[in-house]
């Protein structure tokens, strides 16, 4: 029993673990799905303002661009316009006009020195200039840092006008520095700080080709990070976006452990209870079966398998035996002796008998067996022969060397009967005949 119930625990433990790690690789699955769901959702959502954000800065090379073709190049009110262009635009550092490629005027004040460069000639401008003319479209340089210590970003727009015969003609550019710092508003970055979230806008540079942070709240590195892609004049900025705690929640995971620990731990303790419940009852089961004695079957066994044999319809065969004159060894050798006797008179029965067939005591030194299927009387006589045979020879025990002798008689279902009683009666009446003649035929010796 203990051997069974190790290999139930360990089988019990196995399970669990096999089922719980099952689950729990399912339910950090789907946990990861709907987190990263939810990252990609916010990427996209934060990717979407900060997009709005430099559109928002992008409008006024727009603006200019109307307005000088509008008024064929004549801007001579540029700082009233200029000025008002720069409210609610914290960023916007510096307005440029480069009528083909050189500054002549700038907004503020404070940017006035830049007036005479070539857009053309300077090392940081020269090459996006060269490319917007070419392509006739707005081109982003930087982040760069030219004076006062500010990372600024610079926008060169191409203006084209119509001549006199109609046909486009290049007029300059227009040109914006916006301060990279100031660029994105604090409740967009906040957005994703306290949604617990690091997050990196970066772009790549349009020489190297190497990446070039814009903002972060990080400097840690990556891992797998949500993305979303939008483009800029002629650069594609990509947001980064990862959970602050990571993908997997460790805490999640743990509790996901100890709850699969726990419940493994109780029903391994709940299926041990069952089956040592099962095993005790099945004890006690046998236990109310066995001669406490001999370890045979008992009267009760007796009974309930003949009524099953006759519900099923069975054929069988009753051997009702009895050891002769066995009240004499307990008078002359005392009970003890007598138990002892008995014990090795039943195992000789049990040697004496088929796996498939059945031996009981059903009283102080009587004895039955039940053969299963249908019999000759042949075999029948000649099994009762070698219980005789067997009987009969001498036990020698430490105070007592005995010699018993056994009576033995049958009956068959259903040749003799089809009742289980009357062929029981039918056995023990046989016996009793096999009796008489042992008794007769030792008084005429």
């Amino acid at each position: 029993m203990d051997n069974r119930l190790n290999s139930t625990t360990k089988i019990t433990i196995l399970f669990c673990c096999v089922i719980s790690t099952l689950i729990i690789t399912y339910s950090q699955k789907q946990y990861l799905k709907v987190k990263r769901d939810r990252c990609q959702l916010i990427c996209e959502a934060a990717a979407n303002r900060f997009k709005n954000d430099i559109n928002n800065y992008l409008n006024v090379n727009s603006i200019l661009q109307t307005i000088i073709i509008e008024r064929n190049g004549n801007l001579e009110n540029f700082e009233n316009i200029a000025s008002n262009l720069c409210k609610d635009r914290p960023a916007l550092e510096a307005i440029m006009l480069a009528p083909k490629g050189t500054i002549t005027k700038t907004w503020p004040e404070s940017y006035s020195h830049y007036n005479g460069y070539s857009l053309f000639s300077q090392s940081e401008t020269k090459i996006g200039s060269s490319y917007a003319l070419k392509t006739k479209n707005p081109y982003l340089i930087g982040p760069v840092t030219i004076d006062k210590n500010i990372t600024e970003l610079i926008i060169e727009c191409p203006v084209f006008t119509a001549d006199e015969t109609g046909s486009s003609q290049f007029w300059g550019f227009t040109v914006i520095h916006l301060s990279l710092t100031k660029l994105f508003s604090t409740k967009n970055i906040s957005f994703l700080d306290n949604a617990g979230y690091y997050f990196s806008l970066w772009k790549p540079d349009p020489l190297t080709m190497e990446s070039v942070d814009l903002i972060n709240n990080t400097n840690q590195a990556f891992n797998n990070p949500c993305r979303a892609i939008f483009n800029v004049t002629n650069s594609t900025w990509t947001l980064y976006t990862e959970p602050k705690d990571g993908w997997f929640n460790k805490i999640f995971l743990a509790e996901e452990l100890f709850a699969a620990i726990l419940i493994s731990v109780v029903l391994t303790l709940l299926i041990n209870f069952m089956i040592r419940t099962k095993n005790r009852d099945e004890t006690l089961t046998q236990l109310s079966y066995r001669d406490s004695l001999t370890s045979l079957y008992n009267m009760r066994k007796f009974m309930d398998l003949l009524k099953d044999f006759q519900k099923q319809s069975k054929a069988y065969t009753i051997i009702y035996i009895d050891l002769n004159d066995f009240k004499h060894v307990n008078d002359m050798f005392g009970h003890d002796t007598g138990n002892q006797a008995l014990i090795i008179a039943a195992k000789k029965l049990s040697n004496s008998i088929k796996e498939s067939d059945y031996a009981f005591r059903i009283g102080g030194d009587e004895f039955t067996l039940i053969l299963p299927g249908n019999h000759e009387t042949d075999l029948i006589d000649g099994l009762m022969g070698r219980i005789k045979d067997s009987i009969s020879r001498e036990i020698v025990l430490k105070n007592a060397r005995l010699k018993l002798s056994a009576s033995c008689g049958y009956a068959r279902c259903p040749e003799d009967s089809s009742d289980y009683e009357t062929v029981t009666k039918m056995a023990e009446d046989s016996m009793y005949e096999d009796k008489r003649k042992s008794k007769q035929n030792l008084i005429q010796e």
